[in-house]
């Protein structure tokens, strides 16, 4: 995945590492989240299993919740198993390219497949989700994620599901690992099939408010816990000419939650902005369904903390807080490295003017005017209407 977000950002290292990071703590959070509304005071005695792994994304925030001890890894590739094994203390084991493959003698409390079952075509998602549930010991769960309908590109296949042989790890073969878009009934048909008398509970853009996730246990609570975070988005970085101050604005909106309450700036971690992002943003609220005029909009302007010349290397994090509480960090660089980029990409993905709501592909990511999530939309989208 480190290799997908430096594609993503255009080799700029800074950003790559920031949003690799950041998309690691959000998936755990929303993982924790589950633990604790299905374990409740039980979450931190359990054995958890983070399937197709990777080299730690997701792990190295998990270690923050469980001891190493209580969790296993496993991922097709054993380099990143080794990786793992010897930087977070966990255990684990190589996974397999079929699921009649895997061999695990072990049982969990827990098992978790972020963006796994996403790329897997139909012919083998359910025969995944029955393997890993057999891993499972007596009042466990499974978490996985896919992509939803909505986020599919194009004419849906019959059954409820779309499938690209195409995805960001070019070293597995685009028949058995590619990219999915699956409806809610697909997903319950392979839920019941693999898991008979099992829950199957469904919460929407609860990934990166952009993968559904979904849970099965044998009984789920009735009390089903609101998993969403803020988004937002760093437009415009631009230090005036005696390095006095830097202009920063973009937007910020919590379209599954109660909405933003605050958006927040440190330099060098010490807060110097923290206001609510209510400027007119009548295409972002456009984009997410809300009707005009929509106030999302947010604009500063930053000085040292201690007076003196903003310096290159001067951190800026930037933070969206929802109503809640629930956090969600923007954007996270030096000052240099952040005017660097947003010129960066407004070279190589210059952000015109959105179009109507209606004629843009779904999924949040299309406003940002970002490069897409799979390498193979890239030419479309260049040439596609905005």
């Amino acid at each position: 995945m480190l290799r997908f977000f430096m594609g993503h950002h255009w080799n700029h290292r800074e950003t790559t590492w920031f949003d690799y990071f950041r998309s690691g703590w959000s998936a755990a959070r929303t993982v924790h989240r589950l633990l604790t509304w299905h374990f409740g005071e039980n979450a931190r005695s359990i054995r958890l299993l983070d399937f197709a792994s990777g080299f730690g994304r997701v792990t190295r925030f998990l270690v923050q919740h469980l001891s190493p001890e209580q969790i296993w890894i496993s991922d097709i590739f054993e380099e990143g198993v080794k990786f793992q094994r010897q930087r977070f203390g966990v255990e684990g084991f190589q996974s397999s390219a079929e699921p009649d493959g895997l061999i695990c003698n072990e049982r969990f409390d827990c098992i978790v497949a972020s963006s796994f079952f996403s790329h897997l075509p139909s012919a083998t998602f359910t025969p995944w989700l029955k393997k890993l549930a057999s891993l499972l010991r007596p009042g466990g769960m499974l978490i996985f994620s896919v992509h939803g309908e909505a986020e599919g590109v194009g004419a849906r296949e019959s059954g409820g599901v779309r499938y690209q042989a195409t995805s960001e790890i070019c070293e597995l073969p685009g028949e058995s690992y590619g990219t999915s878009w699956v409806d809610e009934a697909f997903v319950r048909q392979a839920a019941s099939n693999a898991a008979p008398g099992f829950d199957c509970m469904r919460f929407p853009k609860a990934l990166w408010s952009f993968q559904d996730v979904y849970v099965l246990c044998e009984k789920a609570s009735a009390r089903k816990p609101a998993i969403h975070e803020p988004l937002g988005y760093l437009e415009s970085a631009e230090r005036s000419t005696d390095s006095a101050f830097i202009s920063l604005s973009g937007w910020a909106t919590d379209p599954y939650g109660a909405g933003i309450a605050r958006l927040r700036v440190r330099l060098d971690g010490t807060l110097v902005y923290e206001e609510p992002a209510d400027l007119r943003r009548d295409d972002v609220g456009a984009f997410f369904g809300q009707p005009a005029p929509f106030l999302g909009g947010w604009g500063c302007q930053i000085t040292h903390p201690v007076g003196g010349t903003l310096l290159g290397e001067a951190m800026i994090s930037i933070s969206a807080v929802g109503q809640d509480g629930t956090d969600f960090p923007i954007h996270l660089g030096s000052v240099e490295g952040t005017e660097l980029y947003v010129r960066l990409r407004a070279v190589q993905w210059p952000v015109t003017e959105p179009a109507a709501a209606e004629k843009r592909p779904s999924g949040w990511h299309r406003i940002l005017a970002r490069m897409p999530w799979r390498a193979g939309w890239r030419e479309q989208r260049r040439a596609s209407p905005r």
